[in-house]
């Protein structure tokens, strides 16, 4: 069984703060195994049950129960592609130096909110400052799709999930179809009635939840 995998959306420690990563531990063996699982996960390669990983643009460390700040992003994807082809950018100790005022809502799922989906208002452009894994400085403006996967990232670094940054509970919803599938679903924010599934929300958010979705 691999060291690092996927948790699921009901384990609490998608709620923690994730640590500063020290100049001297880049190159550590820790650090190394720790985005090699990542790449592994965010390139679509099989869990240790032979299930395909979920299409992902984006993985933060917290959510395969690594409490560093690190997170990585396909720089290619668009939303709508499947796993990418090239390895993807790695950001250690992000932080975003610029946000551009304009902002979008734009519809989001992931996989550590299982079947919960939402509406989230974004920086329409970022930029992100960061260390790479040669320990070579990094920063890159992203805006779009790419801007908003680099905020949700960054957001799980900080314990925050996109539930969280939904403003209006209206804005919530839940699939009826496996989380596998959602890359593939873009439903109508305004047709979206989720204010009676927060407190369903906050049960699995907070570890209480009787089944997984």
């Amino acid at each position: 069984m691999a060291e690092y995998e996927l948790l699921l959306p009901s384990d609490v420690r998608l709620n923690q703060l994730a640590n500063e990563v020290a100049p001297r531990a880049i190159s550590s063996e820790r650090i190394t195994t720790i985005i090699t699982a990542m790449t592994r996960i965010l390139l679509g390669q099989e869990n240790a049950d032979d299930t395909p990983f979920p299409s992902l643009a984006g993985l933060a460390a917290t959510q395969i129960g690594a409490r560093e700040r690190i997170f990585i992003i396909d720089m290619n994807a668009d939303g709508k592609t499947a796993h990418p082809k090239a390895a993807p950018a790695v950001w250690i100790n992000p932080r975003i130096t610029f946000a551009s005022p304009k902002e979008n809502v734009g519809y989001e799922s992931c996989f550590s909110t299982g079947n919960f989906v939402g509406a989230v208002l974004r920086a329409s452009q970022v930029t992100i400052a960061g260390i790479n894994e040669s320990g070579t400085p990094v920063s890159k403006s992203l805006e779009g799709f790419l801007a908003r996967v680099a905020q949700h990232e960054l957001d799980h670094l900080n314990g925050i999930r996109l539930i969280d940054r939904i403003r209006d509970p209206s804005h919530l919803d839940r699939l009826d179809f496996d989380i596998y599938e959602s890359s593939q679903y873009t439903p109508d924010p305004a047709e979206m009635q989720g204010a009676w599934l927060l407190g369903e929300w906050l049960n699995i958010k907070n570890g209480n939840a009787a089944t997984e979705l």
